[in-house]
């Protein structure tokens, strides 16, 4: 309490330096370089980004390069609370503020690219797929609960990716090449396009391609013995990781009249990644153990419709997607047979290999239409009304074969042989309406209130059908509905023209699913008492104060905020001796406070800090689940308490139409517990150090960049599996970040 209550004075502080006289560094300064206005739509209609009550991170497509940032995890460096774990190549797990999900749960953060919300459960590995930024208008990162304006799963915040529009009566043409080489891995390139052309004075299209090949950098090993590791174990695949993905979109804006817009786009994207970015706990760096390597493919279709009408008084505006996504996952089980084997026999000598392979495809699907009404012109009263309506189809297969286990068990129990050990198909489907309004009063000219609500209604129906030697019973369908409310207030007091305070209380939700019938009756189960078929919602609360400020005529910005989260019935997973199951296991606070500062002292000068410290702790678990792990002063897994980074990026003009520009960072992430019911030091996710730079020359339309990623080669484990599927027994597989890596780019940009 003590550290928080200091934590607390020092962040409170900080609106002071808001009256300081600008002219206390102006006048010691010899060149002043401005702080360029973004706009964004944080709030679903078009504000300068100082102007926005709300901690929100916002960099645009210009920022993006001059920083490094090609993708989400790049994100990550720079915006404080905002935590990516790789689940796989090019896929990730969002959080933000230590709101966190976990496997076949929904997610705590909405994504969206532009319009479309991509909210993926994180069912095998289709989480967040990676996007590129290459053709990117801006990011926008909202932190802290977005219930009223997105919707479901805004538990933790909002990322928000808007690609650049077809622009009217524009040429534009960028390329980009490059080439990569990872520390004991392989090579990597690159080549991007995009394209902007206007047909007429009322139509343009734009389209923008690219095609990757990210090296890999694990080995694959062989397992003669999974009971006994040996470093004479022969190497299968000495590139595994690596992954190729191609993008490809297209879009056009109609405009037919001054007052109607018509913006349709189309996007492809596919990933085909073989092996995983894995490391065995009981083996070299950057190895692990497969009888083959695994396979993991991709593919992704998003189609939307922005239409907009200026009404004079207001703008009223349609979003029409939808999202086609099929991920099929290929994984080696032997670790698991032959461990089951083992167990079985009562002796870890002799095992057979027992291949055994995962097959695990997963097709999601969503249709969804939003219509919102948003006042226009500075008025004191803005407002915005708006309905959202989206139907999802998530349909999940697995198939556990083997032959020679299946035989093994068959023998065992006296059934006929087979190769089928499990299945298992569960389709899902959800409906959701939901009806928004927000209202914004300016009381003076320095003070404005705002107030908002989402009310929702949520449909849920699952069917879980399992087959196989090991399956358990049927599961009947079930249908859940859920519906509340979900409110927010905010005042705001400006100062001046270039600084603000705020205060804001904020609500979000994710909604609930469904559970497989456990093997035997609950009542005669661990932890019976807490299963149910479906499990509800999980809610937060957060609180917030924060400032933002751009002083000292543009030399400095700061933007701060200080935040307790309440975070009820969390969803979590309860293994019990008759299966696992997902309940709402209790409550946990997060208590943070977070920073971003920027200074440029001389003209194309740069230095940038970013701060997080989030305290999330458990503080109550329900009766029925009373000895699963999780206990009450526990940490929330997967938060590092500290988070910093520093940066420094410097341009200048060598001679006429000739640049020179640099830049180097460093983020520091503090270490995290990665399980709640495992108390093993493998699960202990070390803190590390992450360093990059880079150096390039400009001339004209092109550019020449060499960048450094990871510098000092540390070891960066992003997550962690332990006693889960397919690890090995008795190791803790970890997923690892790339190895020291150096990339060259060349970029072409004509306006």
């Amino acid at each position: 309490m003590m550290h928080w209550n200091k934590i607390s004075r020092s962040c409170m502080t900080l609106p002071l330096l808001l009256a300081i006289p600008a002219q206390v560094l102006a006048d010691s300064t010899t060149a002043i370089s401005d702080f360029e206005e973004i706009i964004v739509s944080a709030q679903k209609r078009d504000q300068s980004l100082g102007d926005i009550p709300l901690a929100v991170s916002a960099m645009t497509g210009t920022d993006l390069q001059a920083m490094g940032v090609m993708g989400s995890a790049d994100l990550a460096r720079l915006t404080p609370s905002l935590a990516l774990v790789q689940t796989g190549p090019g896929q990730n797990t969002v959080s933000i503020r230590g709101v966190t999900s976990s496997y076949n749960l929904a997610p705590t953060v909405s994504v969206y690219i532009d319009e479309t919300p991509l909210d993926f459960r994180t069912d095998a590995r289709a989480s967040a797929s990676d996007t590129d930024f290459f053709d990117v208008s801006r990011v926008e990162v909202l932190r802290g609960p977005q219930g009223t304006l997105f919707g479901a799963s805004s538990l933790g915040g909002t990322l928000r990716i808007i690609q650049n529009q077809a622009a009217l009566g524009e040429h534009q043409l960028k390329a980009e090449a490059s080439g990569s080489t990872v520390k004991g891995g392989g090579e990597g390139y690159a080549a991007k396009a995009a394209v902007n052309l206007p047909v007429g004075e009322t139509l343009a299209v734009r389209a923008s391609v690219s095609h990757q090949k990210f090296p890999g950098y694990t080995k694959t090993v062989f397992p003669v013995d999974y009971f006994a590791p040996s470093a004479s174990d022969p190497v299968t695949d000495d590139e595994n990781g690596r992954n190729e993905r191609t993008f490809l979109r297209l879009a056009a804006t109609w405009q037919p009249s001054e007052t109607l817009k018509f913006q349709p786009s189309v996007i492809y994207q596919k990933s085909n990644v073989d092996g995983y970015n894995q490391s065995d706990s009981n083996r070299n760096k950057y190895t692990y153990a497969n009888q083959f390597t695994p396979e993991y493919t991709d593919e992704m279709v998003i189609l939307n419709l922005l239409a907009s009408k200026d009404l004079g008084f207001a703008e009223l505006i349609s979003s029409s997607s939808y999202v086609d996504r099929d991920t099929l996952s290929i994984e080696d089980y032997s670790a698991l047979s032959a461990k089951i084997y083992a167990d079985i026999m009562g002796t870890t000598d002799d095992v057979p290999e027992l291949q055994t392979l995962n097959y695990f495809p997963v097709n999601f699907e969503s249709w969804s239409q939003e219509l919102r009404l948003a006042s226009s012109g500075e008025q004191r009263l803005g407002w915005l009304v708006g309905g959202f309506f989206q139907k999802v189809t998530n349909d999940t297969n697995q198939v556990v074969e083997s032959e020679e286990f299946g035989a093994f068990l068959a023998d065992l129990f006296g059934i006929p042989a087979t190769s089928d050990i499990i299945g298992y198909y569960s389709p899902i489907k959800d409906r959701q309406f939901a009806g928004f309004a927000d209202l914004t009063y300016e009381v003076t000219p320095s003070v404005s209130i705002s107030a908002g609500l989402r009310a929702y209604d949520l449909k849920q129906t699952i069917t879980i059908t399992q087959t196989g030697i090991l399956a358990g019973p049927f599961t009947p369908t079930v249908t859940s509905k859920q519906s509340g409310v979900n409110p927010r207030a905010n005042i705001m007091y400006k100062i001046d023209e270039d600084a603000m305070i705020y205060a804001s209380a904020s609500k979000g939700f994710r909604a609930g699913g469904g559970n497989a019938a456990l093997i035997a009756p609950p009542d005669a189960c661990l932890f019976g008492d807490a299963y149910n078929p479906s499990y509800g919602s999980d809610t937060v609360w957060n609180f917030e104060t924060g400032q933002k400020a751009t002083l000292f005529d543009g030399v400095l910005s700061i933007n701060s905020a200080i935040y307790q989260i309440n975070w009820n019935k969390i969803q979590g997973l309860v293994r019990s001796d008759c299966g696992a199951f997902i309940a709402n296991i209790g409550k946990a606070r997060v208590r943070g406070i977070e920073s971003e500062v920027v200074l440029k002292p001389v003209d194309g000068l740069a230095l940038r800090a970013s701060f997080s410290y989030n305290d999330a702790e458990i503080r109550s678990i329900n009766p029925e689940v009373v000895g699963i792990g999780v206990n009450a002063g526990d940490r929330v897994i997967d938060v590092p308490k500290t988070n910093f980074s520093v940066g420094a990026d410097y341009t200048r003009e060598i001679k006429d139409d000739l640049q020179l520009f640099m830049r180097a960072g460093l983020q520091r992430v503090g270490s995290t517990p990665t399980s709640y019911t495992t108390n093993d030091a493998r699960t202990i996710r070390d803190a590390y150090t992450n360093v990059n730079a880079a150096l390039g020359v400009g001339h004209g339309p092109f550019q020449l960049e060499l960048q450094g990623q990871n510098l000092t080669n540390s070891f960066q484990v992003h997550a962690i599996n332990f006693g889960g599927l397919p690890v090995p027994p008795d190791a803790a597989r970890y997923t690892v970040a790339s190895p020291r890596m150096f990339m060259l780019i060349l970029r072409y940009s004509m306006n």
